[in-house]
């Protein structure tokens, strides 16, 4: 890893944005970093992705740097902080390059199979779809994808739904889905037996900010979003 990519490691473990960063080092960190955030009380062998933890490793020994506070001394995921929002004013403005650094990818990226589409009541309305893939462990991977679309009274529709990876047939069973807001009652859904998708839909204003939480026998990813109130 070459010193610039060490320096954004660091940067992007403490929870910056860094533009130019090469994209695998932005994937790589960012799942290294939610898998930190957590995972922060359990044993290290219960993280995963350990090859990602022996990269990080490996660069802390031979640059010798300290990890931010807000890293090495976290012990439980904070609401809308610490982890990076994803602006959803510039999806619908249609500024992406930020979301794709971050593993936001249109749905024939994740999907390449024609058959296997996301499909909604708003299929002839103006719409912007994103997919990313949610990693639980080295055997679990699922798919939660995000469906934007305006509204008449300056509201946005998000519909967000995971479904399982073009492989896989089903969700994992007992696989937690949980839509957090920044103010009122979360909703959580939880996959059954033969679940080929869960999903929730919600209405949100501009200067809102809401969070996902998708998890499974114990391993949690987070992912924030905001609609700032920036245009």
């Amino acid at each position: 890893m070459s010193y610039q990519n060490t320096q954004d490691w660091l940067n992007l473990l403490g929870g910056q944005s860094i533009p130019n960063a090469d994209p695998n080092t932005v994937r790589d960190a960012q799942i290294f970093r939610a898998a930190l955030l957590a995972h922060a009380d359990k044993d290290e062998a219960e993280i995963p992705y350990p090859h990602i933890l022996n990269n990080v490793l490996s660069c802390l020994k031979k640059n010798q740097p300290k990890l931010p506070k807000s890293v090495s001394q976290h012990k439980s995921p904070t609401p809308f902080i610490k982890i990076p929002q994803v602006n959803l004013n510039q999806w619908l403005q249609g500024n992406l390059l930020e979301s794709m650094k971050a593993g936001w990818l249109t749905l024939e990226e994740i999907f390449p199979t024609p058959a296997i589409a996301f499909r909604s009541a708003t299929l002839e309305a103006k719409t912007i779809k994103r997919a990313k893939q949610i990693h639980l462990g080295k055997e679990n991977t699922v798919v939660l994808v995000i469906e934007l679309e305006e509204q008449d009274n300056q509201e946005i529709r998000v519909l967000m739904r995971l479904s399982p990876t073009e492989t896989q047939t089903h969700l994992p069973e007992n696989l937690k889905f949980k839509v957090i807001p920044e103010s009122g009652e979360p909703l959580e859904e939880i996959a059954g037996t033969h679940h080929d998708y869960i999903e929730q839909d919600w209405f949100y204003e501009k200067g809102e900010c809401f969070r996902v939480v998708v998890e499974l026998n114990g391993i949690s990813v987070t992912e924030n979003f905001e609609f700032p109130n920036d245009i």
